[in-house]
């Protein structure tokens, strides 16, 4: 149970670390932006002379950075209320396939005598065409014995890790499925989440290599089917834009700034940040003679403004499809989807809903888990705590 009045006087007694540490990060905020109002005196040549020296300096700038220009491009339409946002979002959505995928897994627990764990993708496709066609579909594995285990000779390892890869992998794999069968000119495709793996590279090298290999395949695919995926971050922790401007200006940076804080107060509904490509070091860009990082250069990132309250979104797009001039269309796109969805993407949304696992569904699995092992006359015993802890609750 969760003690109301202690949890009070836990922030009571922090209140003043609270106010103090906001101070800091205002304070900070208002050093490093006038800096980044700097960049805008330089073109997409001289600013990457000016960071030549640096391997990894965190971002670069693309051939939209030209001398004089704002950071921020400004999003000319505006409505008077919801209903006219949403036949723009319809105007451009029309007769646009759009795809999403999300998963969901069930960890394997110790509480059963022999382990299990599921994984679980979500494709959501929408045509957007008059007769509103949409399809749903669900992947589903279960995973035991030795799928558990980072190696043959580790049953007892880490098997939350090998549950998490393979959800990850069954998303990418749908999503390349998806790019591979379309046949749709205009379709787009979601991606929940960043394609830079920076989390990877503290990972055992074979999962590293499996992460990396994974999300270079949704790159790949995308490049050779022509059809635009977009990793999709609601709520971005990244600080590619500050490593940048930390390497230009010799800065130490505070923990708690972002570049969505450091974008945000300059942009309204709808603005994007110019497109930059991301050269991130990280763990994973340390180990890239064995791992194979080298992928970043491929990304380019924006920062697009779809909510009053909120700072912006972070969206990755492949370099090709910068390249070939789609970066407006598939901005156009997000933006008419997070109205449908009172901003957040709406076929993300769904393919979410659709994915997830929830304590109900987790019962399920176990009851039909054990029904099937009675069936085959093999023991499966309940921990004694947990089921202390079902009897109770």
């Amino acid at each position: 149970m969760l003690d109301i009045r202690q949890v009070a006087n836990a922030f009571a007694i922090r209140k003043n670390e609270f106010a103090t540490e906001s101070r800091h990060t205002a304070s900070c905020l208002a050093e490093v932006r006038p800096l980044l109002c700097q960049l805008e005196k330089f073109d997409q040549q001289t600013l990457l002379l000016k960071l030549n020296e640096h391997s990894n300096p965190g971002a670069l700038p693309t051939i939209e950075r030209i001398a004089g220009a704002s950071i921020i491009r400004p999003f000319p339409e505006r409505w008077g209320n919801r209903a006219e946002a949403l036949v723009w979002a319809r105007s451009i959505l029309e007769n646009v396939q759009i795809c999403a995928v999300d998963g969901s897994q069930i960890a394997p627990s110790r509480d059963w005598s022999v382990p299990i764990g599921a994984v679980q993708a979500g494709c959501f496709i929408n045509e957007h065409t008059p007769a509103g066609g949409f399809h749903k579909s669900l992947r589903f594995e279960i995973m035991m014995g030795s799928d558990l285990a980072q190696d043959a000779d580790d049953l007892h390892g880490f098997p939350d890790q090998q549950v998490n890869l393979r959800r990850f992998e069954l998303e990418c794999q749908t999503l390349c499925d998806y790019m591979q069968s379309s046949q749709d000119s205009r379709a787009l495709a979601f991606y929940d989440g960043s394609f830079i793996l920076s989390f990877a590279g503290a990972l055992h090298p074979d999962l590293s290599r499996a992460y990396v290999s994974a999300i270079r395949a949704v790159l790949d695919t995308s490049r050779q089917t022509r059809i635009p995926v977009v990793g999709y971050v609601d709520s971005s922790y990244a600080r590619d834009l500050l490593r940048m401007l930390a390497t230009l200006h010799d800065l130490e940076l505070s923990a708690n700034l972002t570049d969505a804080s450091l974008l945000e107060a300059g942009m309204h509904w709808g603005d994007r940040s110019e497109l930059w490509c991301c050269a991130r070091q990280d763990r994973l860009t340390a180990q890239a003679g064995s791992i194979g990082s080298d992928y970043y250069n491929q990304v380019v990132f924006t920062y697009l403004q779809v909510s009053s309250q909120n700072p912006p979104a972070r969206l990755e797009i492949p370099l090709w499809a910068a390249e070939s001039g789609l970066t407006e269309q598939i901005t156009d796109i997000v933006r008419a989807e997070c109205i449908v969805g009172s901003g957040y993407p709406y076929p993300l949304e769904t393919a979410d809903a659709l994915a997830v696992l929830n304590v109900h569904d987790r019962e399920q699995f176990y009851r039909i888990y054990q029904e099937h092992l009675d069936e085959l006359s093999i023991p499966l015993h309940l921990a004694r705590k947990t089921a202390s802890k079902r009897r109770r609750r």
